[in-house]
């Protein structure tokens, strides 16, 4: 049986408007928050440290971001749900770990250039097709040459197109990210959820020089 739509969405993806996330927070009814950082990430991190300052778009209650900040460099936590970034800030204090009210579709103009890595953990799964080559651009525009962008693509064989989340495929993957970035290896992750295993990409991306022109919010 095909899991519910909104099952393992994350929060926080700009665009989706069949889910109204904040309501979700509200109510608790969060099936994707699995209460702690995703294990692979974690595992990542012992040998491959970023190199800077990281972004986390759709970050929710933030564990992604706590873990990234505690291997040694500032994280920027991002999330369109208020309620989520509220909940995040309200876990404690880490050392380095930020949380911010934010639109990843429609990015603050200080953020150019800004950060020195990014980790999206399946906030792509939730943004529209329709919308996927703006977020693309985005990640671009903020990133500098030479940044680690860390990605956990949620690729559901069982999905039919109504999300989220919606289909991820490698050939879309490839058509709106390698222009600005170039891919240094993909796996099959094996620290996983065990709802998930089989389900994932994990892609390891860096930055080229290739300028991006992006939306910016006043």
């Amino acid at each position: 049986m095909r899991e519910n739509s909104s099952m393992e969405s994350p929060s926080g993806a700009a665009g989706s408007d069949e889910i109204d996330w904040n309501t979700r927070y509200l109510s608790g009814e969060t099936p994707w928050d699995h209460g702690e950082a995703h294990p692979e990430l974690v595992h990542w991190l012992t040998e491959n440290p970023f190199p800077g300052e990281v972004i986390v778009p759709g970050c929710g209650k933030g564990y992604d971001v706590r873990a990234i900040a505690s291997s040694g460099v500032s994280a920027l936590g991002v999330d369109i749900s208020p309620e989520a970034v509220k909940a995040a800030k309200q876990i404690g204090p880490t050392q380095g770990a930020h949380f911010q009210v934010a639109d990843v579709l429609n990015s603050p103009q200080e953020w150019r250039h800004r950060f020195q890595g990014a980790f999206e953990h399946t906030c792509y799964c939730a943004i529209p097709p329709a919308a996927r080559p703006t977020y693309a651009t985005f990640l671009a525009t903020i990133l500098r040459p030479g940044g680690v962008f860390l990605a956990c693509f949620y690729i559901d064989p069982e999905t039919d197109g109504v999300g989220p989340p919606f289909p991820t495929h490698r050939k879309e993957l490839d058509r709106l990210f390698h222009p600005y970035f170039r891919l240094q290896q993909e796996w099959v992750p094996s620290h996983t959820y065990p709802n998930r295993k089989g389900r994932e990409l994990f892609r390891q991306y860096i930055r080229n020089g290739v300028e991006a022109s992006q939306s910016f919010s006043s």
